[in-house]
């Protein structure tokens, strides 16, 4: 009999990548940072029809990558919700719009908390991805709870899975009020302690 199992959002969920990803957008596009905020919360709504919106989505992967190690940025990025994440007794996996290089670098060792981790560097967007985490057996897709912080994401999981699968962090890229604008605010997470209530483990 499968367990219950997790699937995480990687930015936002549990990295603080929000406050390097302005000061990087800065410097790459040359804006200010408020207009750099703008481009953030704007790409996380997952339009790929505007093309600087998808080049943003990607958060020019590499360029951010190389970014974070020049400035000795790894595991001071991690959430509250990372550390109690990593000790529950379920499968988990990261399903991410950055690259899973990025990811792994950020986690570092403790990328072995997780059973996958799939960025948009492998797969063309998260459907593809879910596609990819369900077929390992550990995963059961009617057991599975999604863990975002953004409306584009969550739209797309509604698509795919009964909505009480779907949660959201408040403390991630999207302010709450744009959050309550598609799930209840039963569902939205407070403080990382929220999700034990959905966990049966």
């Amino acid at each position: 009999m499968s367990k219950q199992s997790l699937i995480l959002d990687f930015d936002g969920v549990l990295a603080r990548t929000m406050i390097p990803l302005i000061d990087f957008l800065q410097k790459e596009f040359h804006v200010s940072r408020s207009r750099a905020l703008g481009l953030v919360v704007k790409a996380a709504m997952n339009n790929p029809k505007k093309p600087f919106s998808a080049r943003i989505r990607h958060f020019e992967g590499r360029r951010f990558l190389t970014f974070l190690r020049s400035h000795h940025l790894s595991e001071q990025l991690l959430t509250p919700f990372f550390e109690l994440i990593v000790g529950l007794d379920c499968p988990k996996a990261i399903l991410t719009s950055n690259y899973q290089q990025l990811c792994e670098f950020v986690l570092g060792p403790q990328q072995s908390s997780f059973e996958a981790i799939i960025g948009l560097d492998q797969v063309n967007n998260k459907t593809q991805g879910l596609d990819l985490i369900f077929q390992n057996p550990l995963f059961d897709r009617d057991k599975t709870l999604l863990v975002t912080d953004t409306v584009g994401d969550i739209l797309e999981f509604q698509r795919q899975f009964d909505n009480c699968q779907i949660l959201a962090a408040s403390w991630g890229f999207h302010p709450l009020p744009l959050l309550q604008e598609v799930l209840p605010s039963s569902q939205i997470l407070q403080s990382p302690e929220d999700i034990l209530r959905w966990l049966d483990i």
